[in-house]
Formats: C-alpha cells, sequence, structure tokens
C-alpha cells in the first residue's frame, strides 16, 4: 500500500510499519515556484523515516520551466528519491532527456 502525501505521518512507527512507500508532491517545487525552506526539510526529515524503515519515496514536482525539473530531479535523486516531474494535470506522461519516463 502506498499513501500519498501526509508525510508527517511517517513519524508513527505502526503507520510506517503498514505501508510498503509514499507518494509526496510538491517538495522541491509548487509550479515553477520553490517551496519554503522549513517546509521543504521538514517534508525530507519525514520522507527519510521511510528510506530507513525500506520503503519507496515517489515524488512528483509539476514544474515547467526545465531547469527547475532539472534542478527538482537532481536533488530528489541525491535524497534517494524516485522522480517524476509531471504535468498538473496528469493526463499525459512527460519524458525529459535528461532523465526519461521508463
Amino acid at each position: 500500500m502506498f499513501a500519498q502525501n501526509g508525510d508527517e505521518l511517517l513519524l508513527n512507527s505502526t503507520y510506517l510499519e503498514y505501508i510498503d512507500g509514499i507518494g509526496c508532491e510538491d517538495l522541491f517545487y509548487y509550479g515553477n515556484y520553490a517551496t519554503d525552506s522549513y517546509w521543504r526539510n521538514e517534508g525530507i526529515n519525514n520522507l527519510n523515516q521511510a528510506l530507513a524503515a525500506n520503503k519507496a519515496v515517489l515524488v512528483t514536482d509539476y514544474a515547467t520551466f526545465k531547469g527547475k525539473i532539472y534542478d527538482s530531479y537532481s536533488q530528489y535523486i541525491n535524497n534517494g528519491y524516485l522522480p517524476y516531474g509531471a504535468i498538473r494535470d496528469l493526463d499525459a506522461l512527460k519524458e525529459y532527456s535528461f532523465y526519461p519516463a521508463t
């Protein structure tokens, strides 16, 4: 079972035990705007609880500028998360030359 957002629940060990992973949106960018650093760092700390428990962490940002998409992918990969740069409507798969959607 994968949870969607609600990363603060990862601090509950019982909750964490019963999930296989978590999906998180808008961690580094909300659209093309960088998210608040305090909120972002709290999210990273929470998501790292899932990684420490060998759970998958899937992340999606909805930036449309290639530089911001690349930045979010880089940060997610460096943190050990599985990234995807989507469009907010979620009506098409996107593929980027620096990281194919496979």
